[in-house]
């Protein structure tokens, strides 16, 4: 453990009540999230303050004071991924992706729903992922004119989804993510909705959400 994470860890002990941030890590169903994972918690401009490991895909990092911070996953053969948490509240459910050699780039099948969208729906939607990075008001206006296009669009009701809840209408959230649930979607989507119970705070809705992520990436696995 470096100087700098020892000073941070003793100046937060001295503040107020702490907290245990619960959290998961999610990868591809051909690789093994849980093995050489590391979740950095960084506050501070990046400066570190915890590292752990993951046990069953799941992490603890206990005694966390009130703030907003950003963990860090890196693990061999994944991307580093990162997200930005609120504590308390928050319970973390991150997805890695494996690294592309450029030599060993595989294609990957093109679902068939996918192929039913049409042109004019697909630029509105990734238009709305472009600005979706830094304005995600502007992305809703793209993404409702991507449904009006083609209703049955899931991908961009799930986009949609997460949208709401950046912006915090919890509700309207739902509501988009639930309708993505009636269409063909991705294992995915469970996790933007169980992340929403988990703000709600109603963990048994959140755990249900991440079985059902597990059963469809295993039926994603066994269909290959």
């Amino acid at each position: 453990m470096s100087i700098a994470m020892v000073i941070v860890m003793l100046a937060l002990s001295v503040q107020g009540p702490t907290y245990t941030v619960h959290g998961m890590v999610t990868a591809p169903p051909h690789l093994s999230a849980a093995e050489m994972v590391r979740v950095r918690l960084e506050r501070f401009g990046g400066m570190p303050i915890q590292e752990v490991f993951l046990h069953e895909n799941r992490f603890d990092i206990r005694d966390v004071a009130r703030g907003h911070y950003t963990l860090v996953v890196n693990a061999p053969d994944y991307e580093a991924a990162q997200q930005e948490i609120d504590v308390p509240g928050d319970t973390p459910v991150i997805a890695l992706r494996p690294k592309r050699s450029r030599k060993r780039m595989t294609a990957e099948a093109t679902p068939v729903w996918d192929l039913k969208v049409p042109k004019s729906a697909r630029r509105e939607f990734d238009t709305a992922a472009k600005r979706g990075q830094d304005n995600c008001a502007d992305a809703l206006e793209h993404l409702k004119k991507a449904i009006i296009m083609y209703a049955d669009y899931g991908a961009a009701h799930h986009a949609m989804g997460k949208c709401y809840a950046q912006l915090n209408q919890i509700e309207a959230a739902k509501q988009e993510l639930k309708r993505a649930l009636e269409l063909p979607h991705s294992p995915d989507l469970h996790l933007s909705l169980g992340l929403l119970y988990s703000r709600e705070g109603n963990p048994a809705l959140f755990r249900r959400q991440m079985e059902l992520y597990g059963e469809e990436v295993g039926k994603s696995r066994s269909t290959r």
